[in-house]
């Protein structure tokens, strides 16, 4: 199922069906409640697996988002959704690399890591996933949460 975490986004791309601009009397997120309300209506229809779908970096463009976030208690949608990923059981971290590829570490539950694995092989409405490398190995003893690095 997917899950618009937000419809806002700091681009502006007119072949875009999907980013909305803010509404009044509409917040611009969707609560964890809601999140999960959603998820859990997604788990009585027999979906295994739950997409985050956001526009990019809109706090970054829209003064109501900034708000927003800061009322949830973060500074980025990024950390918004990490906090959604802690929610769901994993710990980890995604980041960019240098030559432009994404790095993405999950660990948790072998179900929520498994949804994890199937989300990245998706990617995102505008990426191309040329290939996902999947390692086993075990895990450190020091990460707790999951992070997103910029």
């Amino acid at each position: 199922m997917f899950v618009p975490l937000t419809k806002l986004c700091r681009d502006v791309c007119h072949y875009c069906t999907f980013a909305e601009r803010p509404r009044n009397g509409r917040s611009p997120y969707l609560s964890l409640g809601e999140v999960l309300e959603i998820a859990n209506q997604g788990k009585r229809a027999g979906c295994r697996e739950v997409l985050f779908t956001l526009g990019d970096r809109p706090e970054a463009r829209y003064e109501a988002a900034r708000n927003a976030l800061g009322a949830l208690g973060h500074e980025s949608t990024l950390g918004y959704l990490a906090e959604a990923a802690r929610r769901e059981g994993l710990a980890g971290l995604v980041r960019n690399l240098d030559d432009g590829r994404v790095e993405a570490v999950a660990e948790g539950e072998a179900e929520s890591v498994v949804r994890f694995e199937r989300a990245v092989r998706q990617g995102p409405s505008r990426a191309r996933v040329e290939y996902v490398i999947v390692e086993d190995t075990e895990p450190p003893a020091t990460r707790h949460a999951f992070l997103i690095e910029d």
